[in-house]
């Protein structure tokens, strides 16, 4: 795989749990135990695993159109999957934290969906930084025989 192909299929992956995140049946109220929200709309747990609000779905679409428009250009897609891996390792970071594990009330970055930025941050380091960031040689060059 490449880095375009990686950002285009992680930003329409990103545009549907954006999406999923405004639907209230996809995203049921959160526990009663669940940490305090300033922002608590449409807060509650998407696919009833990860904790999202109305901020997170932002974020997320916002990612998502980016990567899908990313993704007709090399270096825009290289660029994007970097970015999204520091960005994942700092949600990873600040969920890890119980004092920042609501970025300060805003967005809810605990329990699982520190563990889903994780597995973004190692997909998105390996397009952005990997092999899968790396230009291919051209195959025209390819000498048959020699």
């Amino acid at each position: 795989m490449t880095a375009p192909l990686f950002a285009r299929v992680l930003g329409v992956i990103a545009l549907v749990a954006g999406t999923a995140g405004f639907i209230p049946f996809l995203t049921p109220a959160a526990p009663p135990d669940a940490p305090f929200l300033n922002l608590a709309q449409s807060y509650g747990m998407l696919f009833t695993v990860f904790p999202s609000n109305a901020v997170t779905s932002l974020i997320t679409l916002l990612f998502g159109f980016w990567g899908v428009l990313a993704g007709y250009r090399w270096a825009s897609s290289v660029t994007y999957c970097r970015v999204l891996m520091w960005t994942c390792l700092l949600a990873f970071l600040f969920g890890a934290i119980p004092l920042l594990n609501t970025f300060f009330g805003i967005a809810p970055l605990y329990e699982s969906d520190m563990w889903l930025h994780a597995g973004l941050m190692i997909v998105a380091g390996f397009a952005g930084y990997g092999r899968a960031s790396k230009h291919a040689a051209p195959a025209d060059n390819f000498i048959l025989g020699a």
